[in-house]
């Protein structure tokens, strides 16, 4: 059964395995984990602010309905929706929303919302709009901060506010900015927090920031200037912490800064990347290309960048419809691909440098607005879930491998079972443990048997591990509770 779990058949089509919420329109997608214990993370879905409000939860395995809050506002973006850990204590994560305006008593607000049930754990005013969320946590795990960008008629807030309460720990203000969307990192300044970072658009070159802070302090530990209209992004995989800057400046329509040094690290004018949308292959290890890998993608277009000196091809991948999202997954322990989100499809391409090819496809069942990426046991690679919007269904469920697992999965209770903390981890395998939970083994690629997992108490585990991609396995029934991915340690 090991060796089955393990051989996965990677070199299939992605196909849609189900869609749910027929008639309905959703403009962000998040997970908060696996909310009913079958060993695949859920989905949550919300809609756009103007038409109708509510959150929804489905099974991510089967695209059944787990649960509904028709009373959570809407929202104004994709972004306004993120997957954030336990804050209620029911051992399973939970969601930041940020609605958009309206007439009732949560518009216009930041909440925390159970990702158990669906209800709102806390509610606080915000300043106007939200456009994005995201948390950053302490490296011991426990509560999050919860990160809000906000904002009205081109002032823009940051707000950091207590994950237990809503309370506002700080607050910082910028005069606009052209990409809302809220980065994360792990602890750059070694208070053992980890770091956000946005950016900030004053209207000339010379102003516009690149920004990152401590997440709990709020206190600056890195900012790049001469920015304007700018785009970034942030990676903290070896071989150091990185900042990649897109924008219309003075001389480079992209930079990628060394936070560490403070060092331009390269830069490149147009057309030899795109520049409006940048993402790192995050926390990905294998294949031919030299990481740090940007890719950089606008309308139909997308080049990847590779290693320290930005290596670059001449072609780009050329999608048939606008590009939506990308994002990065580990297809084996040796490999990594890319899912590629565009208005009407979905995409698994194989990251190149010169020979770009879209990859195999499949069409979605309407327009797609937002991608999530979720782990499930049954499946050797991450599953897609895609907020829709149009006449059909508003969520749908695509595959990126083959099925691998054949028997019926009982559904564990919540908090009996085995909780990955982060995935891909550094260095080594984080985990929690609670006192239901069954004694297990971690196996690598080969079903050696590497280390052991005894239940406890709701204890915090961190097994150091060299990288690779490992199975965590229950010792006595030999099933499959979850798998990890370990890169090296800085």
């Amino acid at each position: 059964m090991t060796a089955a779990l393990i051989i996965a058949l990677l070199a299939v089509p992605p196909e849609v395995l189900w869609t749910a919420f027929p008639d309905r329109a959703f403009l962000g997608v998040a997970s908060p984990g696996d909310v009913n214990g079958n060993g695949t993370q859920d989905l949550v879905v919300c809609p756009d602010y103007e038409y109708t409000s509510g959150l929804y939860c489905a099974d991510g395995l089967t695209g059944e309905i787990l649960w509904e809050n028709e009373t959570v506002p809407g929202v104004e973006n994709r972004l306004c929706i993120s997957g954030v850990p336990d804050i209620d204590g029911d051992g399973i994560g939970d969601l930041a929303v940020g609605t958009g305006p309206g007439t009732d008593s949560l518009s216009a607000s930041v909440l925390a919302v159970s990702g158990g049930d669906g209800e709102v754990i806390w509610a606080t005013d915000a300043y106007h709009s939200a456009y994005a969320t995201a948390y950053t946590q302490a490296d011991s795990g426990g509560v999050p901060v919860i990160h809000a960008t906000t904002g009205y008629s081109g002032t823009f807030y940051f707000l950091a506010l207590d994950g237990a309460n809503g309370d506002t720990i700080w607050v910082e203000y910028g005069l606009g900015t052209q990409d809302e969307e809220i980065f994360r990192t792990s602890d750059f300044s070694g208070n053992g927090w980890e770091e956000m970072g946005y950016v900030i658009d004053r209207g000339t070159v010379f102003n516009g920031q690149c920004v990152m802070r401590d997440g709990l302090t709020g206190g600056t530990v890195y900012m790049t200037y001469n920015c304007y209209d700018a785009r970034m992004d942030v990676c903290d995989t070896p071989p150091d912490f990185m900042m990649v800057v897109g924008h219309w400046g003075l001389e480079h329509e992209l930079f990628m800064k060394s936070m560490t040094t403070g060092d331009t690290v390269y830069a490149l004018n147009g057309p030899h990347v795109e520049t409006q949308n940048l993402r790192f292959a995050h926390d990905v290890t294998g294949g031919h290309l030299d990481f740090p890998v940007v890719m950089g993608w606008d309308k139909r277009d997308m080049k990847l960048l590779s290693g320290m000196n930005g290596t670059h091809g001449i072609e780009p991948y050329t999608f048939p419809y606008v590009i939506k999202d990308v994002t990065a997954f580990q297809a084996t322990d040796t490999t990594w691909k890319m899912a590629v989100l565009t208005s009407l499809g979905f995409h698994v391409a194989e990251p190149e440098i010169h020979d770009p090819d879209p990859g195999p496809d499949c069409s979605l069942p309407t327009s797609g607005n937002d991608l999530c990426m979720i782990q499930s046991d049954a499946y050797a690679t991450p599953l897609a879930g895609v907020a829709l919007t149009g006449s059909g269904p508003g969520l749908c469920a695509i595959t990126t491998s083959e099925e691998v697992g054949v028997e019926e999965r009982p559904r564990r209770p919540a908090g009996s079972h085995l909780r990955l903390l982060r995935n891909p981890g550094m260095g080594g395998i984080s985990l929690e443990v609670s006192r239901t939970s069954p004694h297990a083994v971690v196996l690598d690629v080969t079903g050696r048997r590497v280390a052991e997992i005894e239940p406890a108490d709701n204890e915090r585990v961190f097994l150091e591990l060299p990288p690779g991609v490992y199975l965590i396995v229950d010792d006595r029934k030999g099933s499959l509770l979850a798998r990890a991915v370990v890169l090296p340690a800085r």
